[in-house]
């Protein structure tokens, strides 16, 4: 499923970045969606439900930003990550999760996430944090 945010404003610069966001949570996606319309910064989001899906749409297209769930039934966002890093390792990547879990705090520095995002989370906080994250140097975890 492709949606686009379209409008055009300061966030030209912005246009045509490409998004993956993956979760198993279909309202969380719609909610991201419209935040992102809202926004009207032009980039192509894509979304996934899984991330197998997600790895299906990444066989066929490179993103700017992926941002994933942590915890999804089948492949977690780690795997996810870890996937992406070996594929495009200048993507950016954001993990969202709705439980505090340091002890994958290692694992996400080492796979060069850009930022964890504790859910639930403000539009404001998330829309900050993708131009952040598209706009700063790609980690590498080195």
């Amino acid at each position: 499923m492709t949606h686009s945010a379209h409008a055009q404003s300061e966030g030209e610069k912005q246009m045509g970045k490409r998004l993956l966001i993956v979760d198993d949570d279909k309202d969380l996606m719609l909610l991201l969606l419209e935040f992102l319309s809202d926004w009207g910064r032009g980039y192509n989001v894509e979304i996934a439900y899984s991330g197998e899906e997600a790895l299906t749409k990444m066989a066929v297209s490179s993103f700017d930003l992926i941002i994933t769930d942590l915890y999804m039934p089948g492949m977690d966002g780690l795997a996810l990550i870890e996937h992406a890093r070996e594929r495009w390792p200048n993507t950016s990547l954001v993990l969202m999760t709705g439980c505090r879990a340091p002890e994958i705090a290692e694992d996400v520095h080492a796979l060069g996430v850009h930022k964890v995002l504790s859910k639930p989370f403000s539009k404001k906080r998330f829309l900050r944090l993708i131009q952040l994250a598209i706009e700063a140097p790609v980690l590498n975890g080195t």
